[in-house]
């Protein structure tokens, strides 16, 4: 067999284990462990992988905002990607939900449907995945498409902050430093979700931290 054929084939099973490892690390909401593998299965030209890189290279949570890279990788991903999502949506898989969320909210290779994007994200919640109940989260505390409702994002932030996801163990922490929410001003909580929220590397929480 040509050794172009054999290293296509290894690079094609290569890509396919690291992306499943990849989407294991994520179900744990252990994301950078999880960016990491989709990172690697990419260079092995696994393209739902690249897909999925595209959406957080947009969306900015984990890696810095890249726009260039985002629009690259969505234009060569989005085919298998959403492909592989909306099949897995049909099942019910509450993270394939959250990155659908993601697409229709933001119009991110498929229209946008913002209202079809907040059910997605709610029905990803209702199964317990910690990034969906941080994304509501956000949207109840601003009132972005949803009425605002302190209470509710507070909800969505300790459920999500519990499972250990840093970026509401920090929103959290805001929550009970300013009193909202029905939250009672607490400096002892406070400091117990910024400091969880720092040691996964969290530079907001980290800044946060040097100032109390």
């Amino acid at each position: 067999m040509p050794i172009a054929i054999v290293t296509w084939l290894k690079n094609k099973k290569e890509g396919k284990a690291l992306f499943e490892e990849g989407w294991a690390f994520e179900n744990n909401s252990q994301f950078k462990e999880a960016l990491e593998c989709y990172s690697q299965a990419h260079e092995r030209e696994h393209l739902i992988s690249t897909f999925l890189l595209s959406i957080h290279y947009q969306r900015g949570e984990w890696v810095d905002e890249n726009n260039e890279l985002a629009e690259k990788y969505l234009s060569m991903g989005q085919s298998e990607g959403c492909s592989f999502l909306e099949k897995l949506v049909n099942k019910k898989d509450p993270l394939a939900q959250n990155y659908a969320g993601h697409i229709y909210s933001r119009g991110w290779g498929a229209d946008r449907d913002g209202e079809k994007g907040l059910q997605l994200y709610k029905d990803s919640a209702e199964q317990g995945f910690s990034d969906a109940q941080y994304i509501l989260g956000r949207l109840h505390e601003s009132g972005m498409g949803v009425e605002l409702n302190e209470a509710t994002a507070l909800n969505y932030y300790t459920q999500a902050a519990e499972q250990g996801h840093s970026g509401a163990q920090y929103f959290l922490s805001k929550m009970y430093r300013h009193a909202k929410g029905g939250a009672e001003f607490s400096i002892e909580e406070t400091l117990h979700w910024l400091e969880k929220s720092a040691s996964q590397g969290n530079m907001y929480a980290q800044n946060d931290l040097g100032y109390i």
